[in-house]
């Protein structure tokens, strides 16, 4: 499967994939199950959470939101923790979501193939809760970050894009940056960044419910989420936790 960025629309190319339908099993991690609000701002959240063992915070298992765009019910399929520097501190705990209804991956052989599946043809998500108060302009920057390197990746891995290409994408993450204001980002609240299914003749949206913030563009949502599994990732035990989460997919 290949897609390909352009000065316009993104055209996005999945191979289909024939066999049966995945269905869920359950997230076989480390962690206590505990009882959590139901519903909330726009957002159904199952009553049943998994706890991040590191930082003792809870993540539904199973999320759908109903506004600002709505979305399919989406299944926890991992989380870890970041830390940063040789402290070890603890910076956020972060969760995996993916829409796996009807979804097939039979004839995908590794995590990483399956993961990458998922993003590029279904509607995910990421839900990172911060373990102390922040700012909002960090993980701003972050994020900038993480797309200015999968720009170079890009263009390395894929064939180099073309000016036009390449300068098309520069005003879509600079209104990434822009959703985020500069004040402080409270301990344990919780922001998610959701990326839309394909849609033929459409951009994927980015969205980011919390900041009201939509970013029209498919190659910004698409290689967001990508970060979090190359190489070791922002959180090597979030991206562990994901690769074992699909492998546990009952096919």
């Amino acid at each position: 499967m290949t897609y390909k960025y352009g000065a316009g629309l993104v055209l996005l190319a999945v191979a289909t994939v024939v066999g049966s339908s995945v269905t869920r099993s359950p997230l076989h991690l480390e962690a206590p199950i505990q009882k959590a609000p139901s519903q909330k701002d726009g957002r159904i959240e199952s009553s049943e959470v998994v706890v991040d063992p590191s930082t003792s915070i809870p993540f539904p298992k199973t999320i759908k939101f109903t506004s600002p765009d709505a979305t399919p019910t989406l299944t926890l399929l991992g989380l870890g923790v970041r830390t940063v520097s040789f402290l070890k501190l603890q910076v956020y705990a972060v969760g995996f979501y993916a829409d796996l209804d009807g979804v097939n991956l039979s004839e995908l052989s590794t995590p990483e193939e399956k993961i990458d599946h998922l993003i590029k043809t279904r509607t995910v998500a990421v839900r990172l809760v911060p373990t102390r108060n922040t700012s909002f302009q960090h993980l701003r920057d972050a994020y900038v970050r993480s797309l200015q390197n999968r720009l170079m990746l890009s263009k390395k891995r894929e064939g180099a894009l073309s000016e036009a290409e390449e300068e098309a994408i520069y005003p879509f993450i600079q209104q990434l940056k822009a959703a985020f204001p500069t004040t402080t980002l409270q301990k344990h609240t919780p922001i998610y960044l959701i990326v839309s299914a394909p849609s033929t003749g459409a951009q994927r949206r980015l969205s980011i419910p919390t900041l009201n913030g939509k970013i029209d563009y498919t190659w910004v949502g698409v290689e967001l989420m990508r970060g979090y599994f190359e190489g070791e990732g922002p959180s090597p035990k979030m991206k562990k936790s994901v690769m074992e989460g699909v492998s546990n997919l009952t096919q």
